[in-house]
């Protein structure tokens, strides 16, 4: 239901007779209603359509295919989108963070980087974390951390 559908349930009311302070109460708790559903699904949607277009294309460019994507993954990138934005500035820094985890990733200890489910991931990110900013010799190999350490 839009805001112009609501006043014109409104205008059709009044001129049916009904009182009109009830309308009003009604067509401002409607209005109110439109307004909060549309905050709240144009901001979360949109980022988190971000972090999951860019887990699907870490995972296509790793390995070839799509993922499966259940709700439990869905839930799990939920949790690691929420905790990025907690540590991070704003929502722009917290995706590029999630961008230079996804890579960074293939730098990681192999125990790791052979895990790529969102639920491992959202469960290991302190570690998968500090691991990408202190990138040991032996997991670097000719890679530039750097770059990775100032995402970060």
């Amino acid at each position: 239901m839009t805001i112009k559908q609501i006043d014109s349930i409104y205008n059709t009311a009044t001129w049916n007779g009904a009182h009109p302070m009830d309308l009003e109460r009604f067509r401002q708790a409607a209005k109110e209603i439109v307004q909060h559903l549309r905050q709240k699904r144009s901001k979360p949607a949109g980022r988190y359509q971000d972090y999951v277009s860019a887990w699907f294309a870490f995972y296509v460019r790793t390995n070839g295919i799509a993922p499966k994507f259940g709700p439990s993954d869905g839930t799990a990138l939920k949790q690691v989108m929420a905790y990025l934005e907690k540590v991070s500035t704003d929502a722009d820094t917290a995706l590029a963070t999630w961008h230079a985890i996804l890579a960074g990733y293939h730098t990681l200890e192999p125990f790791f980087r052979l895990n790529l489910d969102l639920k491992f991931i959202n469960g290991q990110l302190n570690k998968i974390i500090s691991q990408l900013k202190h990138v040991t010799d032996k997991a670097r190999k000719g890679h530039n951390a750097t770059d990775l350490r100032g995402e970060l």
